[in-house]
């Protein structure tokens, strides 16, 4: 009879998560006078001695020059080694699977799995590639669970010193200070890079008068922080001499100035992005990060200083690890395995086809018989094979799938719930409003400070108009362009939208007539953007992408608009459209006008 030892321990598979802890999408720079296929082989060798020093203990000679693929348990503590490599096909991969997490300071903890896998192939040319993914799969046993940290493993940063790194630009753990304006267009060509897969860290220089006793120049220590983000982020340094040239190439709030640090994750799009979730840190100016408590950085006393860098390396690895991933240039060791029984069987049968051929001539019946029984098995062994190596796959994805759909159910609950929460405080904010305008003789939207620029019209937007109207990321885009000389008059209008035009579409009584009664005031015109027949002749200029977070395109369908001549100068348009769900108004473009059979 079983005793209670020796049975087997039951998870429940609700106590069971799994994370990505860590992906690299890169290039391996070749350097001069060496070939890819050398950098591809020593890369390899340098990997084996990581996983040596990982696992404490040697890896048998004979496999770091292995053709083929092997599985083998390397020590007893169930370090568990694959390897998969077609030569052929110039492609390598290598998975190790263990109780300890892959960075430096490392210890087993009881209930936690640790995979890492790396992907290596080259073109014959001058490209190496190499893809890095660490995983880990862990209970939910010990209350409160202990912390799971995000990290990089070693390895990247011996490849990064060892040859460098190339993501759009070279990466070999130095800051890229901007000198001159044909930097500023070589640094927007890189934050918009469709190719970019790392974040940027933008740190601007301080004013050496404010604080004479400053060791660095720029905000950070930028070599420091640049030698420590290899493999992570991007680390540019902008002067003080070219932040008004940065600000005029993509306007205030999409730059950084004055000792404050931005970072610009991959897939920037200025035009359908919105500016906050770039996000950014301003010294002496505490605020929330990405909705979270951020940092309080005070540069007088120079304490805390030291907390900002590791805190920004922590963001950028928390954020690189559950971010899409394009891996259709890597293959990694399931890839190569199936791959490789592909060949295989492509192989077999190129000989089967011969040797039948050779057979028809000159064997007999009965060792032709013999023949394609022995063809038979190996096929068949080929194919269990291949069933052997779907089935892992099938269930890893199945277990990554079940696991993914409770933290989508989870995340789909908690975006109801705000979303429940900010439609209460909506009507929270309209009732006070209301109430307010009752008790007072004053409209309280009139007493607001309008700034007589369009560099602080997101911010102003944003703080004053928040819920009821927001500025599309196109919008803002556009604002660095705007020459409408009556910014006043802006401000005016999108303060009308945000009010009467809002209240009259929520039901609001008296509100039409009190929309009419501005617009009249404000000698301005509201009516159709364009007629149906003639928006399909304009591309999608009158068309934006919303919800921000998906890939819908809304018809830009009303417009305010005041002036007729052709002048930018004089002539005034605000494009938009109403919200029905969330019972707010979303600003397109402003203030020109866009392209129609008149224009």
């Amino acid at each position: 009879m079983m005793s209670e030892s020796d049975k087997p321990v039951v998870i429940p598979t609700d106590q069971i998560k799994w994370r990505s802890f860590y992906q690299l999408a890169t290039e391996i720079v070749v350097p001069q006078r060496y070939s890819a296929q050398l950098v591809f082989d020593e890369a390899i060798n340098m990997i084996f001695d990581w996983i040596q020093k990982k696992i404490r203990a040697s890896i048998p000679e004979e496999l770091r020059h292995y053709d083929d693929s092997f599985i083998v348990s390397i020590t007893d503590d169930h370090p568990v080694l694959r390897c998969a490599t077609i030569p052929q096909e110039n492609c390598w991969s290598i998975r190790l699977t263990q109780p300890t997490p892959p960075c430096e300071d490392d210890h087993v903890i009881p209930g936690r799995i640790w995979t890492t896998d790396i992907a290596l192939n080259h073109d014959g040319k001058n490209h190496v590639y190499l893809g890095v993914q660490v995983r880990c799969v862990f209970t939910l046993f010990k209350k409160p669970p202990l912390p799971l940290y995000f990290s990089q493993p070693r390895i990247i940063n011996d490849l990064a010193n060892r040859y460098g790194l190339r993501d759009v630009r070279r990466m070999d753990g130095k800051p890229w200070i901007l000198e001159k304006k044909s930097d500023i267009n070589q640094f927007y060509d890189l934050l918009t890079s469709p190719h970019r897969t790392l974040p940027v860290i933008l740190a601007t220089q301080i004013n050496p008068i404010r604080y004479p006793k400053r060791r660095f120049s720029f905000t950070l220590d930028d070599q420091a922080l640049a030698k420590e983000g290899q493999g992570l982020a991007h680390v540019v340094c902008l002067p003080s001499a070219l932040e008004s040239v940065w600000i005029q190439r993509v306007g205030k709030v999409w730059a950084a100035a004055q000792g404050a640090v931005r970072i610009y994750w991959s897939k920037l799009d200025f035009q359908n992005d919105t500016p906050s979730t770039h996000p950014i840190v301003i010294p002496n100016h505490p605020g929330p990060w990405l909705g979270r408590p951020g940092i309080d950085w005070q540069f007088t006393d120079g304490v805390n200083e030291k907390e900002v860098r590791p805190f920004l390396l922590r963001e950028i690895l928390e954020h690189c690890a559950t971010k899409n991933m394009d891996w259709s240039h890597y293959r990694f060791y399931p890839e190569i395995e199936d791959r490789r029984v592909t060949l295989a069987q492509e192989q077999r049968k190129a000989e089967m086809a011969s040797k039948d051929a050779f057979a028809e001539e000159n064997m007999s019946l009965q060792f032709r018989l013999e023949k394609m029984k022995t063809d038979h098995t190996q096929e068949v062994n080929m194919l269990q094979k291949k069933i052997t190596t779907l089935t892992e796959q099938l269930k890893e994805y199945q277990e990554l799938l079940q696991i993914n759909k409770s933290l989508v159910a989870s995340y789909k609950l908690q975006i109801e719930q705000e979303k429940r929460e900010n439609f209460m405080l909506r009507q929270q904010g309209d009732s006070l409003r209301i109430a307010l305008k009752a008790k007072s003789e004053n409209n309280t939207e009139t007493t607001l400070v309008i700034p007589d620029n369009y560099e602080d019209m997101p911010e102003w937007v944003e703080k004053n108009l928040v819920g009821r109207l927001i500025l599309h990321p196109r919008a803002i885009h556009h604002l660095n362009k705007a020459l409408f000389q009556d910014t006043q008059l802006v401000y005016q209008a999108l303060i009308l939208l945000a009010n009467s035009y809002r209240n009259m579409r929520i039901g609001i009584k008296g509100a039409k007539e009190e929309w009419e009664t501005e617009l009249a005031r404000l000698k301005l015109e509201y009516g159709f953007s364009i007629s149906s027949s003639q928006v399909g002749k304009q591309g999608d200029q009158y068309y934006v992408t919303y919800p921000l977070n998906e890939q819908k395109k809304r018809f830009l369908e009303y417009h305010l608009r005041k002036g007729v001549i052709k002048d930018d100068r004089f002539c005034l348009a605000i494009y938009f459209f109403w919200d029905e769900q969330e019972k707010k108004v979303v600003a397109g473009w402003l203030p020109s006008h866009l392209d129609n059979r008149l224009t």
